[in-house]
């Protein structure tokens, strides 16, 4: 078995583990070995925490984000939790 970088009609890269025998043309009818899919995320709600964390710190404007080290990093940290999430789901099944 082997690993190829298949791109699929959405655009999005993911590496699939064909035969070793296959051509990368058959990479679509591989086994999906990641990334995961972050289609899956729910991104309203990411959305909105990262929104929610932003108001918490009180920063309304640029100036304010530029201020304070804490906010981009509050606001990332959201997604960041999910993608972590979204990786130990895939792990586990």
């Amino acid at each position: 078995m082997k690993h190829v970088l298949y791109t699929d009609r959405q655009g999005y890269k993911q590496r699939r583990l064909i035969r070793d025998n296959d051509t990368e043309e058959d990479a679509q009818y591989g086994v999906p070995a990641g990334p995961p899919d972050l289609r899956q995320l729910d991104m309203g709600e990411i959305l909105r925490e990262a929104n929610n964390a932003l108001a918490d710190l009180e920063i309304w404007t640029l100036r304010d984000l530029q201020k304070s080290n804490v906010s981009l990093t509050a606001a990332t940290n959201v997604f960041k939790r999910a993608l972590v999430n979204l990786y130990r789901e895939e792990a586990n099944n």
